[in-house]
């Protein structure tokens, strides 16, 4: 059991890191910290934290372990404005899903004695604040932990152990093989969802019955394009190089569709079609 775990950020998904430590015992203490009173007490009344603080550095003071858990363009900042206040062995993490960028800064504003591990859950929802974290949220995930040449193995491997606690399956990858993998499966999936939930919106305006025709492969395409625009423009900004070598992957896919489609060839169709129904089923889930 830590003493301490301090949460920057207690929304959906600090908030149900809260409910997760808290349910199964492995903080005595669990603080929020935040910049609305009215916030963190709502996370405090749904089991989400113990206590709260809207002074950051009374709220990581005495803190074993923190979290930041804000859109990644905040977190380098956060840490930075913490740093003089965290206690000397103090392991500070994010939730962040883009890693290479936020890492170097991160590891670069560490003061003496306090470590520093990139973290990304991959587990969440297109909902959004502390009213649709859950304590299940981690159980079953892939937990990615960043390692680089300044990642201190101890404070990497007191991480590794809360993860499994916490039901998750830690998976240690450099940052930038982390950003350009999930530029295809997390990052280029929410760029695409935003743009077929805006060409749709457009095609509404001119038939407004079209949506009543939505059925479930529309529903489950677009489901993401819900979530936070803050946050994913953060994520897209950042993982900026990745994202757009796999949009451009993407763009090619879909003009070999269109082609075989213009030009009426059936049998390539048909093999473009099969090549991706293959792909898909190499995936699990």
């Amino acid at each position: 059991m830590l003493p301490h775990v301090a949460i920057i950020g207690v929304g959906l998904m600090g908030g149900s890191l809260g409910m997760a430590l808290r349910q199964r015992g492995l903080a005595s203490r669990v603080t929020g910290v935040g910049r609305r009173a009215e916030r963190l007490e709502t996370a405090r009344s749904l089991g989400a934290v113990d206590a709260w603080a809207l002074d950051p550095h009374e709220g990581v003071r005495e803190a074993d372990i923190v979290f930041i858990g804000v859109p990644v363009g905040q977190t380098a900042a956060i840490f930075r404005q913490v740093a003089p206040s965290l206690p000397g062995g103090c392991l500070v993490t994010d939730l962040g899903s883009a890693k290479a960028r936020l890492t170097t800064d991160c590891e670069a504003a560490c003061p003496e004695g306090v470590f520093f591990v990139g973290g990304h859950p991959m587990a969440g929802s297109e909902a959004t604040g502390v009213e649709a974290a859950r304590p299940d949220l981690y159980e079953g995930a892939v937990y990615i932990l960043t390692e680089t040449a300044r990642t201190d193995p101890g404070a990497l491997e007191r991480l590794e152990a809360l993860v499994r606690a916490l039901g998750a399956a830690p998976l240690r990858l450099a940052p930038e093989d982390h950003d350009r993998m999930v530029a295809f499966t997390s990052h280029l999936p929410h760029l695409l969802a935003w743009a077929l939930a805006r060409a749709a919106e457009d095609a509404r305006r001119i038939d407004p019955s079209l949506l009543s025709l939505a059925a479930g492969s529309f529903r489950d395409m677009t489901r993401i394009a819900a979530s936070s625009p803050e946050m994913w423009r953060d994520i897209f900004l950042h993982n900026r190089e990745n994202l757009l070598k796999a949009a451009l992957d993407f763009r090619l896919r879909l003009q070999a569709l269109e082609d075989a489609i213009t030009s009426g060839d059936e049998a390539g169709l048909e093999r473009l079609l099969a090549e991706g129904q293959t792909a898909r089923k190499a995936f699990r889930g």
